[in-house]
C-alpha cells in the first residue's frame, strides 16, 4: 500500500497572465506536485483567506503583484504562513528585509518549488482514514433535483417555488442550492451578504470532509418558505477555484445532510471533448456534476417561438451529455391558459426532439403566470402555491418511473486518450 503523504496548501498571487501562475495551477491539478494551489486575484483576497481559519502552508507571490506590500507579507507571517516571492529580476528590492521567507527566481520548475516548500513551509497532514470499527459517514442519501433552463425563463423562481412546496409537505429540511455561475438567489432572497456560501463549502472539502453541522452552518433558513438556502458563488469568476473532485464531494455532503436538495443550475454542460478546451469543462463543472447525477432534471422555457426553440435546444444538449429523456420534465413557464399557440407548444417540443424516443409532450408541465410573484419576491413572503404544485406533481411521477433503471453516467475524460494534453 502506498503511504499518503502530507501536502502543501499554497495561496498564489500574481499579475494577470503571469506564466508561472498558470504552471503551478496545472502542476497542482495534474498531481505533479504535492500542492493544493489556491489562486487569489487581489491582495485583499489573500488577507481574507489568511484570516479565514484554513490551514495554509505558504503564500507564493509575484514580485510585481498588484497590492503587494509589507502588510501583506506580515499578515502571512503572523498566520505562520511562509512567504515565497517569485522574482523575475524586474524589481530591485530586499525581500527578506520586508518579511519574505524565501525568494524563488523565475522561471522555475516543479522540483524548485517543492524543495523550497520542504525547507520553509509546514505541510498539512492528510485527513486520517477511519480505522477498523470506526464509524463511517452516514449512508443516508437525499434526492437531487435540478432546475435548469435558458436565461430569463424563470428558472430561479421556479426552483424557489418547488423547494417551498416540497418543504411545506415534508415539514422543512429541504435545501435550495444556488449552483449557477451567475448566482441570483442571493438577490432574490435579499441576502445582505453572500458569506458563507458555495465557495466556502467547496473550499472546506479540499482536504477532508466537514462534519454535518459544519455543512448545515453554511446554509440559511428561509422563514415562511419551509426550506434552507445555500448561497452561490461570490463572483462569476470564482469558478476558477472549483475542482471536480471537490465539487462532487460537496454535493455528496449536501445529499447526506438534506433529504431533498433542489439545485438552481445552468444548462451549459459543454466539455473538453466537445470543443477541445479543458478550461470550458472546468468552468461548467457545477452544471456537469449536478445534471449528471440528478434524479430528475426540470428544464424551464417560455411558450413563445424563441422560448420553445431554446427549451428544445437545451433538451437536446442534455440528452447528448447523457441525461436520459425519462429523467427530464419540460416546463412552459408563464402560461396564461389561453391561445392556440400555447396549447400547441407541447406538441412542438415533442416534434423537435422526436429523435429522443420519449413522449415529452405527455410530461410537459405548464405553469401559469401569477400576478403575486413580484410582490412575494419584494416582501420576502411565500410564493404562490400555483407555481410549485404542478412541478411537484410531475416530479413524483417522473421520479418513480425512472428510479428503477437509473444508472450513473460514465465520466468523460477531459482529454481523449492518445491526444496531447
Amino acid at each position: 500500500m502506498v503511504a499518503v503523504t502530507a501536502r502543501y496548501v499554497v495561496l498564489g498571487l500574481a499579475r494577470p497572465r503571469t506564466p508561472w501562475f498558470g504552471e503551478v495551477g496545472a502542476w497542482s491539478a495534474g498531481g505533479a506536485t504535492p500542492v493544493d494551489f489556491v489562486r487569489c486575484l487581489t491582495a485583499e483576497e489573500v488577507r481574507a483567506r489568511l484570516a479565514g481559519g484554513q490551514r495554509i502552508s505558504a503564500l507564493l507571490v509575484d514580485s510585481r503583484a498588484p497590492g503587494l506590500d509589507r502588510d501583506v507579507l506580515n499578515s502571512a507571517r503572523r498566520a505562520d504562513v511562509a512567504v515565497i516571492v517569485v522574482d523575475d529580476g524586474a524589481v530591485d528590492r530586499d525581500w527578506h528585509a520586508i518579511g519574505a521567507t524565501a525568494v524563488l527566481p523565475a522561471p522555475f520548475v516543479e522540483d524548485d518549488l517543492v524543495a523550497l516548500l520542504a525547507d520553509h513551509a509546514p505541510a498539512v497532514p492528510p485527513t486520517p482514514l477511519p480505522g477498523p470499527g470506526a464509524d463511517g459517514p452516514t449512508e443516508r442519501v437525499g434526492r437531487l433535483i435540478a432546475v435548469t433552463g435558458s436565461g430569463g425563463s424563470g428558472t430561479s423562481v421556479l426552483a424557489m417555488a418547488l423547494a417551498q412546496h416540497l418543504g411545506g409537505r415534508t415539514h422543512g429540511d429541504v435545501l435550495l442550492a444556488d449552483l449557477a455561475l451567475d448566482a441570483d438567489q442571493a438577490m432574490l432572497h435579499a441576502a445582505p451578504d453572500v458569506v458563507p456560501g458555495l465557495t466556502d463549502l467547496v473550499e472546506s472539502h479540499r482536504l477532508g470532509t466537514p462534519d454535518p453541522s459544519a455543512v448545515r452552518s453554511t446554509t440559511f433558513e428561509v422563514h415562511g418558505r419551509h426550506y434552507r438556502l445555500l448561497l452561490g458563488l461570490h463572483r462569476h469568476r470564482d469558478w476558477a477555484d472549483l475542482r471536480p473532485a471537490n465539487v462532487a464531494a460537496t454535493v455528496d455532503s449536501l445529499l447526506r445532510e438534506f433529504p431533498t436538495v433542489v439545485v438552481d443550475v445552468d444548462a451549459d454542460v459543454e466539455g473538453a471533448r466537445d470543443c477541445g478546451v479543458v478550461e470550458v469543462e472546468e468552468r461548467n463543472v457545477l452544471a456537469r456534476t449536478v445534471l449528471g447525477r440528478a434524479e430528475v432534471v426540470i428544464v424551464v422555457g417560455n411558450g413563445g417561438t424563441k422560448g420553445i426553440h431554446a427549451l428544445t435546444r437545451t433538451l437536446q444538449r442534455l440528452a447528448a451529455f447523457g441525461v436520459e429523456p425519462t429523467r427530464t420534465i419540460p416546463v412552459l413557464n408563464g402560461s396564461t391558459g389561453i391561445g392556440q399557440r400555447w396549447r400547441r407548444a407541447p406538441q412542438a417540443i415533442d416534434d423537435l426532439v422526436a429523435e429522443a424516443g420519449d413522449d415529452l409532450r405527455r410530461r410537459t408541465v405548464t405553469v401559469p403566470w401569477h400576478r403575486g410573484v413580484e410582490a412575494a419576491l419584494r416582501d420576502g413572503g411565500p410564493l404562490p402555491r400555483a407555481l410549485g404544485a404542478p412541478l411537484a406533481a410531475a416530479l413524483a411521477t417522473t421520479a418513480s418511473a425512472g428510479r428503477s433503471h437509473r444508472e450513473e453516467p460514465v465520466p468523460v475524460p477531459a482529454v481523449a486518450p492518445g491526444r496531447p494534453g
